[in-house]
């Protein structure tokens, strides 16, 4: 992995801060955060794909995506916002585009890492469930 794409002191206190990530023990978000990557979407990107699998939990820096359910728009996501959380909990298969509305960047964690973190950490998991079942009910849109 290439320097710019390692995350540094920054992302830690950003994730150190954010509600998901925040009460996890300092050894297992200093193991995330040293597995993690930031990447970069420019405008029209797909993140995620509507029905093709997901490897990926992405925490937004900044810029906005796009949630496109069948074709038309239901959200936009912003900076602090995660994305992939429905398919790497394991609800389902992502249920939604998720486009690049102008240049983004996120930080990216592996299914694997989420996974592993989420059995070893209930709270995780359950936070993890209660964004995507939040998303998943039409009437949060």
């Amino acid at each position: 992995m290439s320097d710019q794409n390692k995350l540094n002191a920054e992302h830690l206190q950003t994730m150190q801060s954010h509600a998901l990530f925040s009460k996890l023990p300092e050894q297992v978000l200093a193991k995330l955060h040293q597995h993690g990557r930031v990447e970069y979407f420019s405008k029209g990107d797909a993140l995620i794909t509507q029905g093709e699998f997901n490897y990926t939990l992405f925490l937004i820096m900044s810029g906005t995506v796009s949630v496109v359910t069948d074709g038309e728009k239901v959200t936009t996501l912003q900076q602090g916002d995660v994305a992939g959380e429905i398919s790497t909990s394991g609800l389902s298969s992502p249920v939604a585009d998720v486009i690049a509305e102008e240049g983004v960047e996120v930080l990216t964690f592996s299914i694997e890492e989420i996974n592993e973190i989420a059995f070893e950490h209930e709270e995780f998991a359950a936070a993890m469930r209660q964004i995507g079942m939040h998303r998943i009910e039409p009437e949060n849109y």
